[in-house]
């Protein structure tokens, strides 16, 4: 990509782009819409090469689009981030379309915009098509050599757990721990959620300091219920913990989270600069890498590789724990129950 010149992108202090900025957090409520407005502004740079302030010149030039999409090709993008970038463009019409100060200085640009969006649909079927391609290969590869067991996903937790609780005494002790070992707690701790608690990384994004100051107590477990988590919209994800894994999470929440904090957060696990945690989609994708970093462990490819596969994407549930957990329960008290009494049954992880 920075080989290519595709890095380049117009300042975010430019009114029509803050204003897009104002639009998605506003109107559509994202609030982690960063990376939306620079790929966009990636696409309005490679398309108007000069200038200080971005035009709309691009809607009637369908060339530099075809170009633009071909170059990210080049660039050996997946499949899947071309069409994340088609779509935010496609977003970009879509707030155009809103904004009835430019429409005065052009009566045509909502037909332009529309005519812009139709091509964007057209050029994105054979990239959707390419994606569909590499997801079934993807699979076919898994089916064939296998998927990694729930035990290869969690070795990172049992690698890395000395050192965990290392940092957890002296939190307890009210001793020294440094900003990287906070960091690595707090990883660790995200890593019990979609390692351990199999919970997809929406979930681990979307829960609150109410979620979890609200947790229910059945059977010497805690149940957490989250209902932001970018899944099922009319269900809520929960997980349970047990008490030692209950007392981790306090520790962070009494001990190193108000360390971050400058302003009020409502989320569960934040950055160090007191701020969610960027919207990504990598999936979290690593809680298990970073941990690897922070504790400065390697236990090997196993724990490492496809760890989209420990995120609740298991199709062979093990022990019957995995289909267990990475299903929405209802929270209300009978549920909670039998979601105890079905753990234990399961037996220790």
């Amino acid at each position: 990509m920075k080989e290519a010149g595709m890095y380049e992108k117009f300042s975010d202090d430019c009114p029509l782009l803050r204003d897009f900025k104002k639009y998605l957090r506003e109107s559509l409520k994202v609030p982690n819409c960063q990376q939306e407005v620079d790929n966009v502004s990636r696409f309005l740079r490679f398309a108007q090469p000069s200038g200080d302030e971005p035009t709309l010149d691009f809607l009637t030039r369908s060339t530099e689009t075809r170009d633009f999409l071909t170059r990210l090709h080049n660039t050996s993008m997946t499949a899947a981030t071309i069409l994340n970038y088609i779509k935010n463009i496609i977003r970009f019409m879509d707030y155009l379309k809103t904004r009835l100060d430019l429409g005065q200085r052009d009566a045509q640009l909502r037909e332009k915009c529309q005519s812009f969006k139709e091509m964007l649909q057209t050029l994105r079927k054979p990239i959707s098509k390419s994606h569909s391609q590499e997801v079934c290969k993807t699979r076919y590869t898994n089916f064939v050599e296998g998927s990694r067991s729930v035990a290869e996903c969690q070795e990172v937790l049992r690698v890395a757990n000395r050192d965990f609780l290392s940092v957890y005494g002296r939190l307890i002790s009210n001793g020294v721990v440094s900003e990287s070992e906070k960091t690595m707690y707090r990883y660790y701790c995200e890593a019990i959620m979609v390692l351990r608690q199999f919970q997809r990384p929406g979930a681990v994004e979307g829960m609150t300091e109410t979620e979890w100051v609200n947790r229910k107590h059945v059977d010497g477990h805690c149940v957490i219920g989250i209902s932001k988590h970018k899944t099922a919209t009319q269900q809520i994800a929960s997980f349970t913990l047990n008490q030692e894994e209950e007392a981790w999470f306090q520790e962070y929440f009494e001990k190193i989270r108000p360390t971050y904090l400058s302003e009020y957060c409502e989320r569960f696990f934040i950055a160090s600069n007191g701020k969610p945690h960027p919207q990504r989609h990598e999936r979290l994708r690593s809680p298990a890498r970073k941990l690897q970093t922070q504790a400065c462990h390697q236990p090997g490819d196993q724990a490492s590789r496809g760890d989209r596969g420990c995120c609740g994407l298991h199709t062979e549930p093990e022990g019957g724990c995995l289909e267990l957990f990475s299903s929405h329960q209802r929270c209300g008290q009978s549920a909670l129950q039998d979601t105890c009494a079905r753990i234990n049954s399961c037996g220790p992880i």
